[in-house]
C-alpha cells in the first residue's frame, strides 16, 4: 500500500508541503506541477506532456484494478460479516458480553476504511533527478483520496493543467531574460570604450596646463550627467525616464484646473501648456511614443504630469524634445537586478561583463586578454628554442 510518506527518499530531496482538499484535487495537482516546474526542468522537456499522460493512464489503471479487487472481496466480506453477527449474537446470549463483542465488530467493520486512509501530515519530498516518480506517487495519492481520476474528463483536465503550468514557467523565464536586457546592454556599452582610457596616456607627454584648458570646454560641450530619474531638470519643466516610460512634470500656478490646460500628444510630437499662454513644451520627441497609452493629469492643482509610453522600450532617450541639451546615457542608472535571482548561465555572463568593465576602468587586461596572455606564456615555455625577444604582440 502506497502512502504519501513513501515519497521521502534517502537521496537529497526537496520538501513539498501543501494541504489536500478532496473537493478540489485538480487545485492540489496544479500546486504540485508548479513545484516541479520551479525545482526542475522536467516540464520544459518536449516529451513532458506524453510522459505525464502515460503516468495518468497508469495511475487510473492501478486504481481500477484496486477497485476490481475490492469488489471481488465483497461477497466474502458480506459472508464474514454475517458469521460475525451470528457469533456475536450467540456470545451475547451465552455470556452477556455485548460491549466486548460490539467493540470487536467495530474494529472489524472499520478495517477496510483504515486500510485506505492516508497520512496527510507527512511532507513529501521531490528528487529533482526523478520528478516523474514524484508525480506518479501524487497521482496514486489523489486516486485513493478522491474519485477525480475515475472521471471521463480527468485526462483532459490534467493535460490542461500541465499546459497551463508549462506556459507560466516559460513566461517567467522570458520575463527574467527581458529584465536582464537593459543591464546587459549597459554593460556592453560601457565595456566597449577602451580608447577613452588610452587617450590620456598618449597625451601624457604634453604640458599639463594646455591639457586642462582643452579638456574644460570639451566637458561643457559634451553630454550632461542625468538627474536621479535618468532625465534632466529645466527652469520650466523636468523629465525622468525608465526603459518603458517618460514622465514630464511642469509646475503651474496653485489652483490650476484641468480645463485651463492644453495638451496634445501625438506619435512624434508634444504640445502642452496653459491656455492663452505660450506652450511650455512644443516640439518633436527624441523617439516615437504610443499615443493611446499616454495620458496627463493635474497633481495637487500645482503640477501638470504627463506620462509617455515609449514605442521602443529597449532604448534610453538622450533628450525629451529634440533641440534640448542631451544627457550621457552611459551614466544612466537602471533598476538593479539581483545576481542571485538569475539562472547560472546568465549570471556567469553578467559577472564576466562586470569583471571586464572594472578591469578596463583600472587600465587592466580583460578576462579574454588575460586568457590569451596565459596561452602565449604557455606556448613560449613549451618552445624554449624560439627567440621571442623581438616579437611584437597585439
Amino acid at each position: 500500500m502506497a502512502t504519501i510518506s513513501e515519497m521521502q527518499e534517502e537521496k537529497p530531496s526537496l520538501p513539498f508541503n501543501a494541504s489536500f482538499d478532496p473537493s478540489n484535487p485538480l487545485g492540489f495537482l496544479e500546486k504540485v506541477l508548479g513545484f516541479i516546474g520551479k525545482e526542475s526542468d522536467f516540464l520544459l522537456k518536449d516529451t513532458a506532456d506524453k510522459e505525464i499522460a502515460s503516468a495518468v493512464t497508469a495511475a487510473k489503471k492501478r486504481l481500477r484494478e484496486a477497485e476490481e479487487e475490492k469488489e471481488s472481496w465483497k461477497p466474502f466480506e458480506k459472508k464474514l460479516k454475517e458469521e460475525i453477527e451470528k457469533m456475536m449474537f450467540d456470545e451475547r446470549q451465552k455470556h452477556d458480553l455485548k460491549k466486548k463483542s460490539m467493540s470487536q465488530y467495530d474494529s472489524l467493520g472499520m478495517c477496510t476504511e483504515r486500510r485506505f486512509r492516508m497520512n496527510l501530515t507527512n511532507k513529501p519530498n521531490l528528487d529533482p533527478s526523478n520528478p516523474l516518480g514524484f508525480l506518479e506517487k501524487v497521482l496514486d495519492f489523489i486516486g485513493k483520496e478522491s474519485d477525480f481520476l475515475l472521471k471521463d474528463t480527468a485526462e483532459k483536465e490534467i493535460a490542461s493543467a500541465v499546459t497551463a503550468a508549462k506556459k507560466r514557467l516559460r513566461e517567467a523565464k522570458k520575463e527574467q531574460k527581458e529584465s536582464l536586457k537593459p543591464l546587459e546592454k549597459k554593460l556592453k556599452e560601457e565595456s566597449s570604450q577602451p580608447m577613452e582610457v588610452e587617450k590620456p596616456k598618449k597625451e601624457s607627454l604634453k604640458p599639463t596646463e594646455p591639457m586642462e584648458v582643452e579638456e574644460k570646454p570639451k566637458e561643457e560641450e559634451g553630454p550632461i550627467v542625468p538627474n536621479k530619474g535618468n532625465g534632466l531638470d529645466f527652469e520650466t519643466y523636468s523629465w525622468t525616464q525608465n526603459l518603458q516610460e517618460v514622465t514630464i512634470t511642469i509646475p503651474v500656478p496653485s489652483g490650476t484646473k484641468p480645463r485651463s490646460v492644453t495638451c496634445e500628444i501625438k506619435k512624434n510630437r508634444l504640445k502642452v501648456g496653459l491656455k492663452g499662454q505660450e506652450p511650455t513644451i512644443d516640439g518633436e520627441f527624441f523617439n516615437a511614443v504610443k499615443p493611446d497609452d499616454c495620458f496627463w493629469n493635474i497633481e495637487d492643482q500645482k503640477l501638470i504630469s504627463v506620462l509617455l509610453t515609449k514605442q521602443d522600450q529597449m532604448e534610453w532617450w538622450k533628450c525629451c524634445v529634440k533641440g534640448e541639451p542631451e544627457i550621457d546615457t552611459q551614466k544612466v542608472e537602471p533598476e538593479s537586478s539581483k545576481l542571485s535571482d538569475l539562472d547560472p548561465e546568465t549570471r556567469s555572463t553578467v559577472e564576466k561583463m562586470m569583471f571586464d568593465q572594472r578591469q578596463k576602468q583600472m587600465g587592466l587586461p580583460t578576462s579574454d586578454e588575460m586568457e590569451k596572455k596565459d596561452m602565449m606564456k604557455k606556448f613560449m615555455s613549451q618552445h624554449p628554442e624560439m627567440d621571442f625577444s623581438n616579437a611584437k604582440f597585439n
